[in-house]
């Protein structure tokens, strides 16, 4: 079928994007069977293909400096099947919005992660920081006949936790925190979490601020936790891939050498 595609790349206030990188791929009868082509928005975000032929149409904008925001963008796009849901009618008049979020300044932080054996009836605590302990409870953890029961306790010793629900959990908020929490299968998560059980939470060791990642399947009998933190106090979360340290030891060690007069 002839493809005509019409797109226009946002940022997260709905403002233009210009100079985006914009990747097609569509299936067609080439001996590859597929095939590429890319090109860039506008100064007011617009971007378009024309004269290609093919069945199915997937498309994708990034940007240096900006995260892909994908629980708001659509990737695939169908051109033969009108019944399919991803059947795709192209309007140059409501062209089809790819969302980008422009990186907020990133901060120096602390990133660990361990993968834990655990037992109903046996919790098992993990060291945050120097002051602070997460003890994980299970309460139920069975597959059976094709359904599935989970439920967890979390619970903060020397620290307090809450829900982050954003795709973007880079900011943690001043309140809303307590010490203990049940959670299953129906605890909100990101839209974008694709771990099945557990979920992001926000949490408040003493002065910090950080995030934290319960990863489990129901019926394994290990989990994964994954931490953040901005030993600063500041709340910005936004982490700077360069500059991720595996202890508060490390994170010390080159805080200090950032304050030595320069020679």
């Amino acid at each position: 079928m002839p493809i005509e595609f019409y797109g226009k790349v946002v940022d997260e206030k709905s403002q233009p994007v210009a100079d985006a990188t914009v990747k097609f791929t569509w299936t067609d009868l080439s001996p590859e069977g597929s095939s590429k082509r890319e090109t860039k928005s506008d100064a007011t975000g617009l971007f378009a293909l024309h004269g290609v032929r093919g069945k199915n149409l997937g498309a994708s904008a990034e940007k240096k400096g900006y995260d892909i925001v994908r629980s708001k963008n659509r990737y695939g796009f169908d051109y033969a099947a009108f019944w399919d849901e991803q059947y795709y009618e192209a309007d140059p008049n409501n062209p089809v919005l790819f969302h980008l979020r422009k990186k907020g300044e990133a901060a120096p932080m602390v990133r660990w992660e361990k993968e834990i054996k655990i037992a109903i009836g046996t919790p098992a605590t993990v060291q945050i920081d120097p002051q602070t302990k997460m003890q994980f409870e299970l309460l139920a953890n069975e597959v059976l006949n094709y359904k599935s029961r989970w439920e967890a306790r979390i619970t903060m010793l020397g620290g307090k936790l809450t829900p982050a629900t954003e795709e973007f959990a880079y900011e943690a908020p001043a309140i809303g925190y307590a010490p203990s929490m049940v959670i299953d299968s129906k605890t909100p998560k990101s839209p974008t979490w694709a771990w099945g059980e557990g979920g992001s939470y926000y949490i408040k060791a003493g002065p910090i601020y950080g995030c934290m990642d319960i990863q489990m399947e129901t019926g394994n009998d290990w989990f994964r936790v994954i931490v953040w933190l901005n030993p600063s106090g500041s709340r910005n979360l936004e982490p700077d891939p360069a500059l991720l340290f595996r202890d508060m030891d490390a994170y010390n060690c080159y805080m200090a050498k950032q304050k030595q007069p320069a020679k």
